[in-house]
């Protein structure tokens, strides 16, 4: 992190630490944070990754883990492309079932093609805002669909860009974008309340 980058971030945590009650730790639910987060598919796509920061959480007795990623991965987005290092926040939490493997991401123009040719998806009729922005696919479909609660679906689809995967009883989120507050507030606010 740059000076810059530095200061705003430790003012954006001690704003947050202000509402939200954080202490430093070693491991998530006592595992290795690198091999824990390795196991994720959503970390996959980066050529590098390095931990940052990493706190434990504690609201209303709910325990979660919120951290600070280094990320480097290759913008192909130009003609030449190259390499980006950025920073981002995210957010496990241990759920009270097993609910296999999942993942919702935003959902792509790529996606919807596909979509014509191969029904892969999980869409929801009760929540055509959330089926329309979110790519959501699983192993187990009535698994995913047990998950997929009115409540669980109404928060995440307020939000803007919002990655999760679900690894058995462990829940990821995070945003792909650069650390800023109101998505550290939000990955909080989720831990809190998915």
């Amino acid at each position: 992190m740059n000076t810059v980058q530095s200061v705003l971030y430790f003012d954006i945590l001690e704003e947050l630490q202000k509402n939200y009650n954080f202490s430093e730790t070693d491991g998530i639910y006592g595992e290795n944070p690198r091999q824990l987060l390795n196991s994720f598919v959503m970390f996959s796509g980066y050529r590098d990754l390095d931990l940052y920061d990493l706190f434990k959480v504690v609201i209303s007795g709910q325990v979660f883990y919120f951290g600070t990623l280094e990320v480097e991965y290759t913008w192909k987005e130009s003609r030449y492309p190259s390499a980006m290092r950025e920073f981002q926040n995210f957010m496990i939490k241990k759920l009270d079932f097993d609910y296999g493997k999942l993942l919702i991401r935003p959902e792509t123009i790529q996606d919807k093609v596909q979509e014509i040719f191969v029904k892969s998806e999980i869409d929801f009729a009760d929540h055509p805002g959330f089926s329309s922005r979110y790519y959501f696919v699983a192993e187990d479909k009535s698994l995913a669909r047990s998950f997929a609660t009115d409540r669980r679906l109404s928060l995440m689809e307020m939000q803007r860009e919002l990655f999760v995967e679900i690894n058995s009883n462990l829940l990821l989120a995070k945003f792909s974008r650069n650390v800023n507050y109101d998505d550290c507030l939000t990955l909080l606010e989720l831990g809190e309340l998915l």
